[in-house]
């Protein structure tokens, strides 16, 4: 609802995947750079360094520069490059592990048209995407377009709201999911040693 610390949650969520051997491509919130996330992860034995050396890492760059000159920071260049070539090197450099795919919408819609949005995403789903892949989207819809918001509400197997109540507390729901128990909340605490968060 943009008013929440959603970064902390991908932090941890990003750190678990590289726990559970995926590979990582993220396109970043404009207010995250790969320091931030590596002094997220300095408890953790993740290095940003090491896992771009590794192909562990793609930073996909859609609006500013983290100044990180590296084969695994792919920036959008608008005549050379599109998203969905983006997407493809990702997945052809992650090789044989399974991929964990972090984009966060807003900065992605900074230069690429909802349309091509949508095309993207059902081309990454249809030829790339494998069945241990996991894509994550993260939406604003207070700030964002309410169709493309629908859209990337409609075309995913589970959704996750996060929000913050008149207490200040955050609250993580689950709104949509092929398991069941949607309508299930829990508090979002926060620490200030890893992993940060936890659900109460």
């Amino acid at each position: 609802d943009g008013t929440t610390g959603y970064y902390t949650i991908t932090s941890r969520m990003l750190a678990s995947a590289l726990d559970e051997g995926m590979s990582l491509a993220v396109a970043l919130p404009v207010e995250v750079s790969l320091t931030q996330l590596d002094r997220y992860w300095q408890s953790t034995g993740w290095s940003v360094c090491e896992l771009l050396d590794e192909d562990r890492l793609f930073v996909l760059e859609l609006v500013q520069s983290d100044e990180a000159k590296h084969r695994n920071v792919i920036s959008f260049d608008e005549d050379e490059r599109d998203w969905q070539t983006l997407m493809e090197l990702s997945y052809e450099r992650s090789r044989d592990r399974p991929l964990f795919t972090y984009i966060d919408t807003e900065p992605v819609l900074e230069q690429v048209a909802p349309e091509r949005v949508r095309e993207v995403r059902y081309e990454a789903a249809t030829r790339h995407t494998g069945e241990d892949d996991v894509v994550v989207y993260t939406v604003n819809p207070s700030m964002q377009d309410q169709r493309l918001v629908e859209f990337f509400v409609d075309t995913s197997s589970q959704t996750i709201g996060i929000e913050r109540d008149d207490d200040a507390l955050e609250w993580l729901t689950l709104r949509k999911s092929p398991t069941g128990s949607t309508g299930t909340s829990k508090v979002v605490a926060y620490d200030d040693d890893w992993p940060y968060m936890d659900l109460v």
